[in-house]
């Protein structure tokens, strides 16, 4: 996905690692994306937005 298209407040899918975790786009910083999974923030970088982020179908 890429990062350009992130809505905030809307639910992704996050597919590294063999996994597939909803998480919520909260907002950009100047390194990376914040995400939002069972209530803890995670940054993703610009790369792992790209590799991981698929739109959430559900």
């Amino acid at each position: 996905m890429k990062a350009n298209d992130l809505i905030k407040g809307r639910l992704y899918r996050y597919t590294a690692n063999r996994t597939d975790i909803p998480v919520v786009y909260l907002y950009e910083t100047i390194n990376g994306y914040i995400f939002s999974a069972g209530g803890v923030k995670k940054e993703l970088s610009t790369n792992m937005v790209k590799s991981y982020i698929e739109e959430y179908e559900g």
